[in-house]
């Protein structure tokens, strides 16, 4: 590893210590401006070192303990998030915080234990919240600000927080909250840049670290495997390699790259189509033998099937209630899956389109009876649910029926058109060679050829 992140920095065009750069400000930027504040800052400023956060505290003074979470008990009054408080004398626990302010985090000590300061978003807003402290008694609060940080930093009697990633500012919490120091000129425009340009250069030496050192040789392997040695299981493996591959390249030409589900949701129907196709292609001219075939298809059944269905969005997603979507799901996915379960005699590919028919079966019974009076909507999902099964089973029982009929008619049509491609060695269905007792290989294959051609002279 220490050999390697160099070389990857060097690729993606990022320096060493932007990557490992620790809290000293050696390596700091020249925009970043931490004079007058102590290193301890300084090193939050560049780095986020912030303070170790707890979830409770202690306060001698006033013998109570405050602590985050629920008030440890069964009753609606004691079972959710907020800060609590107990006494001494071993009451039960209280809430501090106001009906203004919830999900409180980030809890810190400052000025020797003495305070405690959290971070606690608006309940109206979360995206406002303010910065509180208290002594175990009383609790002091800033004004809401839009965009607060959730790491804060003391030092001394000083809280340091951050809104909006950079805006700085301090408070002394022993003199209250109501006044806050904004440190103008840390963060300029130009700073703000090198921060942006250091996160995409993070993204691209990460992205080319997983595409050189995981993806590609991942894929590389599981190709050379199947190829030399046919294990049917590599298929997946390269697959998915692929498909990382396919990720972190986007990343590398652009590291701000935001659009990964709408690249997937493309990709993982129209990748696993060209597979469904390729082994529909190698069954058909005898190219590829069983094993490779069971776990190619089944594996690119269900990708396409899962793929179609994050793209479309049925049956659960925000194209539910639109009819032209089942429909396309239907003629598009549940249909074919049934049709190449016939062709290359795969069960699971029926059982795949069978659970989507499914699918439209409750979507149709839903259909018909959201608008209908409770009094009826059972029987009337009762009788459409039988319809249904009954016209599922006779499907069943048809193909089941001409199943045979079916294969014949797709390989006297494969046999017409496909003449040129047919392999006619039968060795394609089984692996080719296999190790003998004394480690010579023998090809089981053609050895098969050569007893069916003796027997046919005879």
């Amino acid at each position: 590893i220490t050999t390697f992140i160099p070389v990857v920095n060097l690729i993606g065009g990022c320096s060493f210590s932007s990557i490992v750069g620790g809290a000293d400000t050696s390596y700091l930027p020249p925009s970043i401006n931490t004079t007058g504040l102590s290193d301890k800052v300084a090193a939050w400023v560049v780095n986020g070192t912030a303070n170790p956060t707890t979830t409770f505290a202690y306060f001698p003074q006033s013998q109570s303990t405050i602590f985050l979470g629920d008030g440890g008990g069964s009753a609606s009054s004691l079972s959710f998030y907020s800060l609590w408080k107990v006494d001494s004398g071993g009451a039960a626990p209280e809430v501090m915080l106001n009906t203004t302010l919830s999900n409180p985090s980030s809890l810190i000590l400052v000025s020797n234990g003495t305070l405690a300061c959290f971070v606690s978003s608006l309940v109206y807003d979360y995206s406002w919240a303010v910065i509180a402290c208290t002594d175990g008694i009383n609790i002091s609060t800033t004004e809401p600000l839009q965009g607060i940080q959730w790491d804060l930093l003391a030092d001394d009697d000083l809280i340091w927080f951050k809104v909006n990633a950079s805006d700085v500012y301090s408070a002394r919490p022993k003199e209250g909250l109501s006044t806050l120091e904004l440190h103008d000129g840390i963060y300029t425009s130009e700073s703000t840049a090198v921060i942006n340009n250091r996160e995409q250069c993070n993204t691209r030496s990460l992205s080319l670290g997983v595409l050189f050192f995981s993806a590609i040789p991942v894929f590389v392997a599981a190709v050379m495997l199947q190829i030399r040695h046919e294990v049917p299981s590599m298929t997946p493996a390269a697959y998915l390699a692929l498909t990382t591959m396919l990720v972190a390249l986007a990343f590398v030409i652009k590291p701000s790259f935001t659009e990964v589900d709408s690249l997937l949701s493309w990709w993982l129907p129209l990748s696993s189509l060209i597979l469904l196709i390729c082994n529909i292609f190698g069954f058909l001219t005898n190219r590829i033998h069983s094993s490779m075939l069971s776990w190619s298809t089944n594996f690119s059944g269900i990708v396409f099937m899962l793929g179609m269905s994050r793209l479309i969005q049925v049956p659960f997603g925000y194209n539910n209630d639109a009819l032209w979507s089942w429909i396309v799901a239907t003629i598009v996915v549940y249909f074919p899956l049934i049709a190449l379960s016939i062709i290359l005699e795969k069960i699971l590919l029926m059982v795949l389109g069978a659970i989507g028919i499914l699918f439209d079966v409750w979507r149709l019974v839903t259909f018909l009876t959201e608008s209908l009076p409770d009094s009826i909507k059972t029987p009337v999902t009762f009788v459409v649910l039988a319809l249904a099964g009954i016209a599922v089973a006779a499907f069943g029982l048809f193909l089941n029926k001409h199943q045979d009929q079916f294969s014949n008619i797709v390989k006297n049509w494969s046999s017409r058109n496909l003449s040129r491609w047919i392999l006619n060695e039968p060795d394609h269905n089984f692996p080719r060679t296999y190790p003998s007792v004394n480690g010579e290989e023998i090809e089981i294959g053609r050895a098969i050829a050569a007893v069916e051609k003796a027997v046919a002279v005879s």
